[in-house]
């Protein structure tokens, strides 16, 4: 037993050595202006997860674009040196086989709660070997609340998400609604308005240094024109997009968005912002699904958005 007793120490030891390594703040990278910009892409995303088909049927959320996210801003946070370290220890210790997060669906309809869909995360385990928990939850009303759908005129669904990313370092990326979050509203035959009392998103670095702190929101609703993917276009509305650490807001207003059946982002069109510092930005979308340009103070650079696939 004593020599079990050490050889656990030992291997602990190893690990968590490894793992205080680049602990150190400076290991994490966050581009404020660019992360702003990312919420844009995040906010289209949204649009085709929550407009469905025709039919008015409600898309899964998809959890991957969040761990690309988390990689991007925390490239070492799960570096070959510590993944090297936690084989090694897996070796001598047993290891419950948690499910890959980007293979949870949502619950069938009412599953949970009367009208409700609900995408539940339980310590699975994400892309780079962390761990995502949480929940996403869709709440629908109108005449299609019953079957989870919004098939007439005034019928909605809210999207709150609410769940945390953490890295085998302790890094952490959270994504909550504070309120009643994204709220799709069939308006017409193939119209819809997509409102957003706010979802913030966080990251946070193993010593507690919040390095990212952004909601966003819509000043106005955003009318959505179709549907499905094909020929879907926004033609108005903005997004405010507030940097919590700095109080620095930015408005965007939308020119020519539109969408291909084969992107859940837009392929064309711009977000042009005015922020509160004076400054100012755009976000123009390519044909390649993804691909953006990200303009500030006339330097263009090619950006790929998170969420986009």
């Amino acid at each position: 037993m004593k020599k079990i007793f050490g050889l656990l120490i030992i291997l602990t030891t190893i690990f968590l050595g490894c793992r205080g390594t680049t602990t150190d703040d400076t290991a994490y990278s966050v581009d404020t202006a660019t992360e702003s910009a990312q919420q844009v892409g995040d906010a289209m995303a949204s649009v085709d997860e929550s407009g469905g088909s025709t039919g008015g049927a409600i898309t899964s959320n998809e959890i991957k674009s969040y761990e690309k996210a988390f990689a991007r801003i925390s490239p070492n946070e799960n570096s070959s040196q510590i993944l090297s370290a936690q084989k090694k220890v897996n070796l001598f210790l047993p290891q419950a086989q948690a499910t890959a997060c980007n293979t949870i669906a949502f619950d069938t309809c009412g599953t949970t709660a009367a009208n409700t869909k609900i995408r539940t995360l339980s310590s699975c385990t994400t892309a780079g070997n962390g761990t995502m928990s949480g929940n996403v939850t869709l709440t629908f009303t109108g005449t299609g609340a019953g079957t989870c759908t919004i098939p007439a005129n005034t019928d909605s669904v809210s999207r709150v998400p609410n769940y945390a990313i953490s890295g085998l370092r302790g890094a952490t990326f959270t994504v909550s609604a504070p309120t009643s979050g994204q709220t799709l509203t069939r308006t017409a035959v193939s119209t819809m308005s997509l409102s957003n009392a706010g979802i913030k998103r966080t990251f946070t670095t193993p010593k507690g240094t919040k390095l990212l702190d952004i909601t966003t929101a819509t000043g106005t609703p955003l009318t959505i024109n179709g549907n499905a993917r094909t020929g879907r276009t926004i033609s108005a509305g903005t997004l405010v997009v507030t940097n919590n650490l700095t109080n620095v807001t930015c408005t965007l207003t939308p020119a020519g968005i539109a969408w291909t059946g084969s992107c859940n982002c837009p392929t064309a069109g711009t977000w042009s912002a005015t922020c509160s510092d004076a400054s100012t930005y755009s976000v123009a979308y390519s044909s390649t699904c993804g691909e953006t340009t990200f303009t500030k103070a006339s330097v263009a650079t090619p950006m790929t958005m998170d969420r986009c696939q």
